[in-house]
């Protein structure tokens, strides 16, 4: 289970991870369980930085800030949707 959520999260962040075995296609799919996981620390991490922020700045800079923490801890990862 570990090595699966080690590959979820090096797939969907830019948090790099050391995997000391090869990783094929089989595993990415097999990780898919994971990315629930990774999904949710991404999202406390985001409400950590809105809570936070928004203590502190005006809302509009919260917004901005909280997108950019999502775009650098993921890498941009789906953003086109976002956009579209």
């Amino acid at each position: 289970m570990l090595k699966k959520f080690l590959i979820a999260l090096q797939f969907l962040t830019i948090i790099p991870v050391r995997i000391k075995t090869a990783v094929n296609e089989s595993d990415i799919t097999g990780s898919a369980s994971a990315f629930i996981v990774v999904g949710i620390m991404q999202g406390l991490l985001l409400m950590t930085v809105d809570f936070i922020a928004g203590m502190v700045f005006h809302s509009d800079l919260v917004m901005g800030l909280t997108l950019f923490v999502l775009v650098v801890s993921n890498g941009g990862f789906h953003l086109d949707g976002l956009a579209g």
